[in-house]
């Protein structure tokens, strides 16, 4: 399940063209064996489906391991590390058990990605608007979310554990 899951996020980003030289070469990124789509999770502990088109808030529609519950998935991906990353209004707005976001920061070739995976309620509560002159930016901060790095159970993986 939690291997699906990081499937689903590799592919997701394939979708939008956010994988690294080296994964998109080697089709190895996060070492998923026989995992290599969304189709072929339909028979493991997880499923995932990603949307093609983006529906309001979810990326990604996810059960987890034993099935008993489903999670909406929104993923916000910095193109290189970054100290906060961007969401919209809606974020302070849409609360519930079941959606939660999952917030990753690429890094270079050879180093693994930082994902955080973060209840629906926390971003609400840490979510910040920045006010221009002619825009207003509402973000969240790595540093309010850090304790939710590799944090999988968040969608319903058993443990956080990747081995």
């Amino acid at each position: 399940g939690l291997w699906s899951l990081r499937i689903s996020l590799t592919s997701w980003r394939a979708s939008k063209g956010l994988l690294s030289n080296s994964e998109r070469l080697s089709n190895n990124a996060f070492n998923p064996n026989a995992l290599r789509s969304n189709n072929n999770m339909a028979g493991r502990a997880c499923h995932v489906v990603a949307s093609a088109a983006h529906v309001g808030l979810t990326d990604l529609l996810v059960t987890g391991e034993n099935c008993a519950k489903a999670f909406s998935v929104q993923v916000k991906t910095n193109a290189k590390v970054a100290s906060f990353w961007l969401v919209g209004l809606k974020a302070r707005d849409i609360v519930a058990a079941s959606h939660v976001y999952a917030f990753v920061n690429l890094r270079r070739e050879g180093l693994a990605d930082d994902f955080y995976i973060v209840p629906s309620q926390i971003v609400a509560k840490y979510t910040r608007i920045e006010k221009r002159k002619n825009s207003t930016w509402y973000a969240i901060y790595r540093n309010d979310i850090a304790k939710f790095k590799s944090k999988w159970s968040v969608a319903g993986a058993t443990n956080d554990s990747v081995a």
